[in-house]
C-alpha cells in the first residue's frame, strides 16, 4: 500500500493506492487509475509508478517535456 500527498497552490490532496500501477498526471488517465496533479511543471502524462516486491517500487518516465530524474 502506498500514500500519496500532493500539495501545492491548488490542491492539497492525499489518497492511499491499495495495490497495482497507476499514474500521475495533469490529464485524464486511460487503463491504469490515474491521481491528478493541477500542476503546469507537471505533463499530461507524467509518471507510471508500480510497487515491486521487497518495498521497492519501479518508476517509469512518461514526459518528454518534464522528465523525472
Amino acid at each position: 500500500m502506498l500514500f500519496i500527498s500532493v500539495s501545492n497552490e491548488k490542491q492539497n490532496r492525499q489518497v492511499e493506492h491499495r495495490s497495482g500501477p497507476f499514474e500521475l498526471g495533469r490529464g485524464p488517465g486511460g487503463e491504469l487509475p490515474r491521481f491528478v496533479i493541477d500542476d503546469g511543471f507537471v505533463s499530461r502524462d507524467h509518471l507510471r509508478v508500480e510497487e515491486l516486491p521487497g518495498e521497492r517500487l519501479a518508476m517509469r518516465n512518461l514526459s518528454t517535456r518534464n522528465p523525472v530524474l
